[in-house]
């Protein structure tokens, strides 16, 4: 099995578990040993028709491996160079057994793989989130038509154009989402379970009618919500044409529906 970036890549993703979950049995290498069947230093050139190339092999090495539960065993060092390259790779180095045939041709090789995607990993989320913040700071227009940024932005935009298109569409969003909010009276307690989120305007152009759309969106970083609430699946196109040949097929009527507003 060739050590593609991607079959590093998805095993430093196995590697790790965000609810906690063991995935994998592995805890460590603890040590090795080769039989007489490991290639040599002096045995791992050959010439063949005046041409010199290494022979690549694994044959002959076993690594001792500690598994979570505190037994060890002896496992193939192929078995375990398809399964943890990168784990391997490091086992060598610490080892000092990187120079051996079994070795020397794929470990600095896997190393530097694995070096170079995390290392991209971190530019990309590093970009991204620079990314987004200069898409949205720099977005002032879409269909040629000016985005506000703020309300105030909105406002201003409005007088500018003698028209109410976006504090329309501002009052028409409030309307949709305050029967979600309870205004507290002067010195009344926040009630158990409730704490404080920052909300912001948000604006876009439709592209159907030019039509001006705002969204009052909630700051979701600064509370902790089960993924069950706020999870909304998205309906796949075979389950789509499944339902339309079921409704042809019994002669039904289909209807559709949009949320306006989720909370």
């Amino acid at each position: 099995m060739e050590l593609t970036a991607n079959v590093i890549a998805e095993r430093m993703c196995a590697s790790v578990d965000q609810d906690g979950n063991d995935l994998l049995l592995l805890d460590a290498f603890v040590d090795y040993r080769k039989t007489g069947d490991a290639l040599n230093l002096e045995d791992q050139f050959v010439s063949e028709n005046g041409v010199t190339y290494a022979r690549r092999s694994t044959i002959g090495w076993e690594i001792c491996v500690k598994w979570t539960n505190g037994s060890t065993s002896w496992e193939k060092a192929s078995n375990l160079k398809e399964c943890y390259p990168a784990e391997l790779a490091e086992f060598a180095m610490k080892s000092e057994i990187d120079h051996e045939p079994a070795f020397n041709w794929w470990v600095r090789q896997v190393l530097k793989r694995r070096d170079r995607i995390v290392s991209q990993v971190k530019g990309r989320a590093k970009l991204s989130k620079e990314a987004r913040a200069k898409k949205y700071s720099q977005r002032t227009r879409k269909f040629g038509i000016e985005v506000p940024r703020t309300v105030e932005d909105a406002v201003r935009l409005d007088e500018e154009n003698g028209n109410t298109l976006w504090q329309d569409a501002i009052a028409k969003e409030m309307t949709s989402v305050r029967f979600g909010f309870r205004t507290l009276k002067d010195g009344e307690k926040v009630p158990v379970g409730f704490k404080f989120i920052r909300c912001h305007m948000i604006f876009d152009v439709k592209m159907e009618d030019f039509r001006r759309k705002a969204r009052l969106v909630a700051g979701g970083h600064m509370t902790e919500v089960h993924p069950s609430i706020t999870y909304a699946s998205v309906v796949s196109r075979e389950t789509v044409r499944i339902a339309l040949t079921l409704a042809a097929l019994n002669q039904m009527d289909v209807k559709t529906a949009d949320i306006q507003n989720a909370f």
